[in-house]
C-alpha cells in the first residue's frame, strides 16, 4: 500500500488528460455535417502494481507484471471502402507488458477476403526451487525472472465467387522465445550436525536447486486449400508445409554443497529441425434427409535433423579445458540424428436417421507410420573414475563405454491402427434424449533400436560394440458412453453419464550384445480401467434465479502382469526378470460443483461458481521408503461477479476469486521434512489464493466512458518457509472513447 497515493494522483491526472482531449474530439465531430459509417474506439489504460513478496510467483499466477505498464487497452476501426467492402482493425498493445495484438480484414463477400495480423503475449515462471527446511540455505532462487514471449504473424487471403470453387491460401510465423523454469530439480548436499534423529549426523542430498531451459522456436506455415460443391457433394483439399525450427539450452542436475557453496552443473544444448508435407482430402455427401457419409484421407511426410551436446562444469571460474565433454551427437558435420517420417490416415463416417426418432451413426479409421532414426553418440572425454567406464547397466543392450567412443543407433519404427466406433441416440420419449456410443481400438507398435560402433573414427568396430533391441507392442482400448437428459417440467433439467474405459497393453522386449541374446523376450500385460459417472441438475425455480449442481466421480485401476525370463547362461550384467502381477495405481476422486445466476432487480445482476474435489490414489511402492502412499488431498475453488447500475450512466462491478488446496504430505518423520535420504521430500501443497478487484465505470457522455479499477491479490503457503508467498495491489484507469 506504500505506493497507492500516488497511485491515486497518477490516474487522476491522467484520466483528466484524456477526457479532456475525447471532449475536444467530441465537439469537433458533432461539427461535421458529413455523415460516416466509420467508428473508432479506442481505450487507452495505465496500471500499476504494488507486490510485496515473491514478484516471480506473482507473474506465474496472474499473467502480469508488476510496476507501471500502460498503452491501449482496445482499439477497434469500422468503416467501408465502398458500399460493398468492409475494412476492420482491432487490437491492443501494453507496453512494458509485451502485449501485442492487431488484427486487420478487408472483406468482399461475393469476391473474397484478406486478413492478417500480429499478436504476442509473455507467459511467465516462478524461479524459486524446491524447500527443505533443514538445510542453512532451505531454498533457492535463480533471480532470472523467467518468461516466454509467445505470438505468430499471419496472413490468409481467399476467393469467394458466387458458383465457383473458394480458394484459400495463407501464410503463418510463429515463435516462442525466451527461458522458463524447470520442474525438475538438482541435488543440494549439507553435512548436518550430530543429534536426533541421527547422533552421528549424517551428509544429505535433496533435489531442490532450481533449474531453467532457454528457448528459441521457430514455425512457418504455408496453407492452400479449394472447396467446391457440386450437386449434393462437397469436396475439398487442404495443403500444408510446416518448417520447423528449435534451439534450446538446458541447465540441469546442478549438484551444490552447502555451506561451502560449491556448484556443479550439467548443460544441455539441443537443437532440431524438421520438414513437414501435409495433405488432406476429403468429402461428404446428403443422399437424403435420413442418410449422410463423409470421407477423408491424410498423408504426411516429414524429415528432420538434430543435434545434443552435455558438458558437466566444476564451479563458477571453470575454463572451457576443464569441461568434461561428456556427450555429443554432432560430429565431422554429421547432424547426429536424422528422422523420416510418413504417416497414412483415411476414416469413413455414415449418419442415418431420425427414423420415428431413432437416430444412429458409425465410422472407422485406419493409419499407418514409419519412421526411420539414425542418431550418433560421440563420448570424446569421459571423467576418470566415471561409474560408466567399462561398465555396462544392468539389463542395458550395449557393451561397455570407453573414453572417445562412438556409436551409431539405428531405430525402424511401424505403427498401425484401427478405430471403429458406433453410436445411437433416441428421442421419442417425452422431453427426454436418450443416447449411446462405443469406440474399440486396436494398435501394433514394433520399435527395432540396433548399435554398431563407427569404423574408422575410433577403431574398427567388433562384436562387442554391437548390439540391439526390439520392443513390440499390441495395445486395445475400449470405451462405452451411455447417459439421458430430461426435462419433465419446463424449470427442470436433469441429465446423467456414464463412461468406461479399458486398455490391454501387451509389451514384448528382445534384448541382443553381440552375438549373446541374455533375453529371448520379456513380456509385460498392462490392464487400465477407467470408470467415470457425472449427474448433472438445473433448476430455475424463477425466471431471475437459475441454479445448477453437478457431481463427477471418477476411479481408475492399473495392473501389471510380468512373467518371469531367466537370463542366457554366460550373458553378464543382466538378471532374471521376475514373475508375478501387481496393483500399480488406483486413483478416486469426486468432483462437486455447484453454479447460481441471481438477477434480483434489474441493476443487480450475481453469479457464483464453486468446485471442490476431493481425491485419493495410492501405487505400487516396491517397499521404497521415498514413495508415500496412499495419497489424499482436496482442492476448493470459488468465483463470485457482482454487477450493479448506480445509476443510468454509472456502473459497479466486484469479483472475486479464491483457491485452496490440502494436499500437503509429510514424508518420513521430523518437522516439514526428514533427513532421511531415504525418504524424499515432502510433496503436495497447502495453500491459499485470494484474488479480488473492484471497477467503476461512468460514461461522461454518448462518446466517452472512464473506468477505475482497484485490485488485491493474496497468496500463501504452508510449510515452505514464506518462499513463495506474496501480496499485491493493482490501480488501472483507462477510458473509452468513440469518435
Amino acid at each position: 500500500m506504500k505506493n497507492i497515493s500516488r497511485i491515486i494522483v497518477v490516474i487522476a491526472l491522467t484520466c483528466s488528460w484524456w477526457t479532456a482531449r475525447a471532449a475536444a474530439a467530441e465537439y469537433a465531430a458533432k461539427s461535421e455535417k458529413n455523415e460516416s459509417d466509420s467508428e473508432i474506439v479506442v481505450t487507452p489504460v495505465v496500471t500499476y502494481v504494488d507486490v510485496t513478496g515473491n514478484k516471480a510467483k506473482f507473474r506465474e499466477d496472474w499473467w502480469m507484471k508488476d510496476g507501471w505498464t500502460g498503452g491501449i487497452e482496445r482499439f477497434n476501426f469500422h468503416g467501408k471502402v465502398d458500399k460493398d467492402t468492409d475494412f476492420n482493425v482491432e487490437g491492443r498493445g501494453i507496453y512494458d507488458q509485451r502485449d501485442y495484438d492487431i488484427r486487420m480484414e478487408l472483406v468482399r463477400p461475393d469476391f473474397g477476403f484478406i486478413r492478417a495480423g500480429f499478436s504476442q503475449y509473455p507467459k511467465y515462471f516462478n524461479d524459486t526451487g524446491m524447500y527443505y527446511s533443514r538445510f542453512s540455505t532451505p531454498s533457492f532462487r535463480l533471480n532470472k525472472e523467467p518468461s516466454l514471449d509467445i505470438g505468430k504473424i499471419y496472413f490468409d487471403a481467399g476467393l469467394t465467387l458466387p458458383n465457383m470453387p473458394k480458394i484459400t491460401f495463407g501464410y503463418e510465423h510463429q515463435f516462442k522465445d525466451g527461458s522458463k523454469s524447470l520442474l525438475e530439480s538438482g541435488s543440494v548436499s549439507q553435512a548436518l550436525p550430530a543429534g536426533p534423529p541421527f547422533p552421528g549426523g549424517a551428509t544429505i542430498t535433496k533435489k531442490i536447486f532450481p533449474a531453467y531451459k532457454d528457448i528459441d522456436e521457430r514455425v512457418d506455415i504455408l496453407k492452400l486449400g479449394a472447396e467446391h460443391t457440386i450437386g449434393g457433394l462437397n469436396l475439398g483439399n487442404d495443403f500444408y508445409f510446416e518448417q520447423y525450427a528449435n534451439s534450446t539450452y538446458r541447465f540441469d542436475d546442478s549438484s551444490f554443497s552447502l555451506p561451502a557453496n560449491t556448484l556443479k552443473a550439467v548443460s544441455v544444448g539441443e537443437q532440431y529441425h524438421h520438414d513437414m508435407f501435409s495433405n488432406a482430402f476429403h468429402a461428404d455427401h446428403y443422399v437424403n434427409d435420413k442418410v449422410n457419409w463423409m470421407t477423408g484421407y491424410l498423408f504426411t511426410s516429414m524429415t528432420g535433423d538434430a543435434g545434443a551436446q552435455v558438458d558437466t562444469l566444476y564451479g563458477a571460474g571453470t575454463t572451457a579445458a576443464q569441461r568434461d565433454k561428456f556427450f555429443r551427437t554432432q560430429l565431422q558435420g554429421d547432424p547426429g540424428v536424422r528422422v523420416s517420417q510418413d504417416s497414412h490416415t483415411a476414416n469413413l463416417n455414415v449418419m442415418v436417421g431420425p427414423f420415428d426418432g431413432f437416430m444412429a451413426n458409425a465410422g472407422i479409421q485406419a493409419e499407418k507410420e514409419e519412421t526411420d532414426t539414425s542418431a550418433l553418440n560421440y563420448y570424446p572425454e569421459i571423467p576418470s573414475g566415471s561409474p560408466i567406464i567399462g561398465t555396462t547397466p544392468a539389463n542395458a543392450p550395449f557393451a561397455p563405454l570407453v573414453p572417445g567412443d562412438a556409436r551409431r543407433i539405428y531405430t525402424t519404427v511401424e505403427k498401425t491402427g484401427l478405430e471403429e466406433h458406433i453410436g445411437f441416440r433416441y428421442t421419442k420419449i417425452p422431453y427426454t434424449t436418450l443416447y449411446t456410443e462405443a469406440k474399440w481400438t486396436q494398435e501394433d507398435y514394433n520399435d527395432d533400436v540396433n548399435q554398431q560402433s563407427v569404423a574408422g573414427f575410433f577403431g574398427p568396430a567388433s562384436a562387442g560394440n554391437t548390439g540391439g533391441f526390439g520392443l513390440d507392442l499390441q495395445s486395445h482400448r475400449q470405451e462405452y458412453t451411455g447417459g439421458f437428459s430430461t426435462s419433465p417440467w419446463s424449470r427442470v433439467t436433469f441429465s446423467s453419464q456414464y463412461r468406461y474405459r479399458r486398455t490391454d497393453n501387451l509389451t514384448t522386449t528382445r534384448y541382443k550384445v553381440g552375438s549373446v541374446s541374455p533375453y529371448a523376450g520379456t513380456l509385460q500385460d498392462q490392464e487400465y480401467d477407467e470408470n467415470e459417472i457425472s449427474t448433472k441438475l438445473v433448476y430455475r425455480p424463477f425466471s431471475r434465479v437459475t441454479l445448477t449442481l453437478k457431481h463427477q466421480l471418477i476411479s481408475e485401476d492399473t495392473y501389471n502382469t510380468t512373467p518371469g525370463q531367466a537370463a542366457v547362461a554366460g550373458a553378464s550384467g543382466y538378471s532374471a526378470t521376475p514373475a508375478g502381477s501387481i496393483h500399480a495405481y488406483d486413483f478416486y476422486a469426486n468432483i462437486y460443483s455447484a453454479s447460481a445466476t441471481v438477477v434480483p432487480m434489474n441493476r443487480l445482476y450475481v453469479t457464483a461458481l464453486t468446485s471442490y474435489q476431493d481425491s485419493r490414489s495410492s501405487s505400487f511402492d516396491n517397499a521404497a521408503a521415498s514413495v508415500a502412499t496412499p495419497y489424499k488431498g482436496s482442492v476448493l475453488s470459488v468465483m463470485g461477479y457482482v454487477g450493479y447500475a448506480l445509476d443510468n450512466k454509472t456502473d459497479l462491478a466486484a469479483e472475486y476469486i479464491h483457491s485452496r488446496s490440502d494436499n500437503y504430505v509429510e514424508n518420513g518423520f521430523g518437522t516439514f521434512s526428514t533427513l532421511n535420504n531415504n525418504y524424499s521430500l515432502s510433496y503436495g501443497l497447502n495453500y491459499q489464493q485470494h484474488g479480488a478487484s473492484l471497477k467503476l465505470t461512468r460514461r461522461i457522455s454518448d462518446t466517452i466512458t472512464v473506468a477505475l479499477k482497484y485490485g488485491f491479490y493474496n497468496y500463501k503457503e504452508d510449510y515452505t518457509g514464506g518462499i513463495n508467498d506474496y501480496s499485491a495491489h493493482l490501480a488501472s484507469a483507462a477510458c473509452t472513447i468513440r469518435f
